[in-house]
């Protein structure tokens, strides 16, 4: 359905299987009523704003998902960023600046923007394995589109080369497509 990462047919089972445990049990009813408000409300879509200010979003990186800052290193000239989400909260994967996809293999997404800057995405495949990010080699997005889903108990790398100037710490709590996590270097020449 277009609100849910989750297929039309498993949102119908659910309700069937609703269904069928109020025949059963009225306490089984409520637990399986529990759980299945609990799986949809963590498998929801959310629409985000668009940034309006064209400048910041051309030197900017967003973050990708709502979550909180595990870890910031420095390796091979890169800097990675890692970020998991809340336990319950939405699990989309939003696109941090608005840009072209060189290419998108199983887990890992180069994203270039109309300045030529680089960021890679890459996410863990969480407890289902079911983390997905739709786009291919070729294809445009803008900023705080929704790009992916990140499976329940998934994170998520960015990694930015070493001249962008990171501005967040590790432990802070991020929103998808609103706290700035980066912002690339400017050339004005």
């Amino acid at each position: 359905m277009k609100n849910y990462f989750l297929k039309k047919r498993v949102i119908t089972n659910i309700f069937i299987f609703l269904l069928v445990t109020t025949m059963i049990s009225f306490k089984l009813f409520l637990v399986v009523l529990l759980l299945s408000l609990l799986i949809l409300y963590i498998y929801r879509k959310r629409t985000l704003s668009n940034v309006n200010n064209k400048d910041i979003e051309l030197n900017s990186v967003f973050s990708p998902i709502t979550g909180k800052v595990k870890k910031i290193a420095q390796a091979d000239g890169k800097t990675i960023v890692s970020i998991s989400p809340k336990i319950f909260g939405p699990l989309g994967v939003y696109m941090p600046f608005s840009g072209s996809i060189d290419e998108s293999e199983n887990s890992e997404t180069v994203i270039y923007n109309k300045l030529g800057n680089r960021a890679t995405l890459s996410f863990s495949l969480g407890l289902f394995k079911d983390s997905n990010i739709w786009l291919r080699s070729g294809d445009l997005a803008k900023c705080s589109s929704n790009i992916g889903f990140l499976g329940f108990g998934g994170s998520i790398n960015i990694l930015l080369s070493d001249e962008s100037k990171i501005l967040i710490d590790k432990g802070q709590k991020v929103f998808a497509g609103q706290s700035l996590i980066a912002g690339f270097e400017v050339n004005n020449e």
